[in-house]
């Protein structure tokens, strides 16, 4: 069985940026990661032969020289780490440290019934999103239909749609 958690982050939609940037602050310094996936680093550690660096991408965001300086910062001395991607030096770093969690999250912006459909454009481009007015119960139901899709869930019918499971169906 697989259990998916997500988060659900509600905004103030006259100020959704600025919030927005605070809680994944906030989130990040407690080894929450929103909305991305781990890192396809590997590290295994070995007794001898120093560190030896393995990379299936070009990375543009990392040299040898960067990732021996962050192994050394973790005494990894011997190591053999395969990069299957391009990362960043935090990447790298949570990779090592290994107690991150990587979360889906969804904006949800209320009180889009108190700005203009200029404003609800603008924050719309905001990914993740899924703008409500909970006073005017607008959007409710996209609300409900954007947790479905963050949390990967699949609907499996017995019966026919819209009609009642009969005992002479089974």
């Amino acid at each position: 069985m697989c259990i998916r958690d997500s988060i659900l982050i509600v905004l103030d939609a006259a100020k959704p940026l600025q919030h927005k940037l605070i809680i994944e602050r906030e989130l990040e310094g407690f080894g929450i990661r929103l909305n991305s996936s781990p890192p396809h680093i590997e590290i295994i550690k070995k007794e001898r032969g120093g560190v030896t660096i393995s990379s299936t991408h070009k990375l543009t965001y990392l040299d040898d020289e960067t990732i021996r300086a962050i192994v050394s910062e973790y005494k990894i001395i011997n190591a053999d780490i395969r990069i299957k991607g391009d990362y960043t030096p935090d990447e790298l770093i949570d990779a090592i440290e290994g107690n991150r969690t990587y979360i889906p999250a969804v904006y949800v912006l209320n009180k889009i019934d108190q700005i203009s459909i200029e404003e609800l454009d603008i924050i719309a481009r905001i990914p993740h999103n899924c703008p409500i007015s909970a006073l005017d119960n607008w959007n409710l139901d996209g609300l409900l239909e954007t947790i479905w899709d963050h949390l990967n869930f699949i609907r499996v019918y017995t019966c026919l749609l819209y009609t009642s499971p009969s005992p002479r169906d089974s």
